[in-house]
């Protein structure tokens, strides 16, 4: 919801959205009006680095991640908003500028499928970071940024920029993961590879499945205390997930639209808009 003006106030009107500072210069309490915001300006950033080149399940992270970024695309563009989009994978970024309508959404699905068979750098190091770095840069405040990967990346720096991000935007994390990482299989060994070399997994270790879970509930607890302490929105999806109604139940289920405070959070009672997904 956008300010809109400030008035005389009148009983039944809600005490959260006084505005004090015109009731302090004219002596008379007012309270501020809102309207439903449109032409918002919404940043994806999205990894699709080495790491979410891998699935057990329908299909790998990179392509739940492009299909979630995708829908949440036309949503916001059925919205009246302005897309544009910011991909990094193999320590290489790009980006489209935001714009409205379905130029904004093509172009930014033009870097999406670019870099679905981008090649591959194992030694890249610090996409997350560097990508949100310049999120912050280039995002108008105001600008609701998503934020789609499996922040198997996450650090403090990766987690300071989250909270930063949120001190003027508003902010949407998708935490995209396999069934595999946060629950080991059954005991036995698992071949695992790619097309250049080829491992085993061996559950039969009681080390290695307290490992593969130890890693996974360390990565749960930084990305919800990094949106905790930054008031985002976390929505998570594993890649056997139905994508479409994990958003509906997670975003639109909750009457609100990607990454908007809950109705009279700030004063606001905002209206949710037609939406694709429904």
């Amino acid at each position: 919801m956008e300010y809109s003006e400030s008035r005389i106030y009148l009983p039944g009107d809600d005490l959260r959205s006084i505005d004090w500072r015109v009731t302090a210069r004219t002596g008379r309490v007012h309270t501020k009006l809102f309207h439903e915001e449109r032409d918002r300006p919404v940043l994806f950033v999205v990894d699709l680095g080495e790491h979410m080149r891998f699935g057990t399940r329908r299909a790998f992270k990179s392509v739940v991640a492009a299909e979630a970024a995708s829908l949440l695309a036309w949503a916001a563009v059925a919205n009246g908003d302005r897309v544009g989009g910011l991909v990094f994978a193999g320590g290489r970024t790009a980006e489209s500028r935001i714009e409205g309508g379905r130029h904004g959404a093509l172009a930014f699905f033009g870097i999406l499928a670019g870099f679905q068979d981008e090649a591959r750098d194992r030694n890249a190091t610090g996409g997350l970071e560097i990508a949100l770095s310049r999120a912050r840069r280039v995002a108008r405040p105001g600008t609701l940024i998503i934020v789609i990967s499996d922040f198997s990346g996450l650090r403090d720096p990766v987690a300071r920029q989250l909270v930063k991000l949120r001190e003027h935007h508003e902010l949407l994390c998708v935490w995209v993961y396999d069934g595999l990482e946060s629950v080991p299989p059954p005991p036995a060994r698992y071949p695992i590879g790619d097309d250049r070399r080829t491992t085993t997994l061996d559950t039969r270790s009681s080390e290695v499945a307290r490992a593969v879970s130890r890693r996974f509930d360390a990565i749960e607890s930084q990305i919800t205390s990094a949106c905790s302490r930054g008031g985002a929105v976390l929505v998570r999806i594993q890649c056997g997930d139905d994508v479409p109604a994990v958003l509906r139940e997670t975003l639109i289920g909750r009457g609100r639209r990607p990454g908007s405070r809950p109705a009279g959070s700030d004063g606001a009672n905002p209206r949710v808009p037609a939406n694709p997904l429904q």
